[in-house]
């Protein structure tokens, strides 16, 4: 991440002085938060960028200011995300090594957008079964890419292996294909969304996006 801007670098400083989110966890919780089917306000998605773990109690600020600071520089980034996602031009934030550009971890980045699904599970089924089969492929990508990071070694597909080297230039495009489908919505809020029809998926058969899960424990999740 040597490319960042200065605020950026602070605000990578500020949430590590937090214990919170990695700067690359919190990219792909704003991005998975920007282009969900339903609008996630920040009283919602903010919890979550302190909550670093099961033993977090909340972030511990030195004073007002601070306080002040941090946020400023959450919502920066925040609107960044969105202004470059309306260009078209959005690059994620994967974590790395120093001096090595071709090893790139993509996994903190999957496991922040996957925080931000599970904020509203239920509606990402409107791009799953999308009739647009760019908006379900693309839907299928991330999702399938966050269960690996989440718990790879419990994929059952070993034709997926292949992702982890894709997943650096198949995520930004997928994301892009989202926040326009999520944008054509919003220009058209009185459409609701076309989902193909097919036959009902069994609670223990195998997840349609692709994840390698079943059902019950992946889109049919409650």
């Amino acid at each position: 991440m040597s490319n960042l801007s200065p605020k950026l670098r602070r605000l990578d400083t500020k949430l590590g002085e937090l214990n919170a989110l990695l700067l690359s966890e919190l990219d792909g919780l704003l991005a998975g938060v920007i282009v969900s089917p339903d609008f996630i306000p920040p009283s919602e998605w903010l919890p979550c960028v302190w909550d670093s773990g099961p033993k977090t109690s909340g972030p511990v600020f030195k004073n007002d200011a601070d306080l002040q600071e941090t946020m400023n520089l959450v919502m920066y980034h925040y609107n960044k995300v969105i202004a470059d996602l309306d260009r078209g031009r959005y690059v994620p934030i994967f974590d790395g090594i120093e001096d090595d550009d071709d090893f790139i971890m993509w996994e903190r980045w999957a496991c922040g957008f996957m925080t931000a699904i599970r904020l509203r599970q239920e509606s990402w089924q409107t791009y799953v079964y999308s009739r647009d089969e760019d908006i379900s492929a693309a839907a299928s990508i991330l999702l399938t890419l966050g269960d690996i990071a989440d718990d790879g070694e419990n994929i059952e597909n070993p034709a997926l292996d292949y992702l982890d080297d894709e997943a650096p230039n198949l995520v930004p495009k997928a994301v892009l294909a989202l926040h326009r489908a999520r944008k054509k919505a919003q220009e058209n809020p009185f459409t609701k969304p076309q989902q193909a029809h097919g036959p009902k998926v069994g609670r223990n058969e195998t997840c349609p996006c692709g994840s390698g899960k079943k059902y019950k424990k992946c889109c049919g999740l409650n």
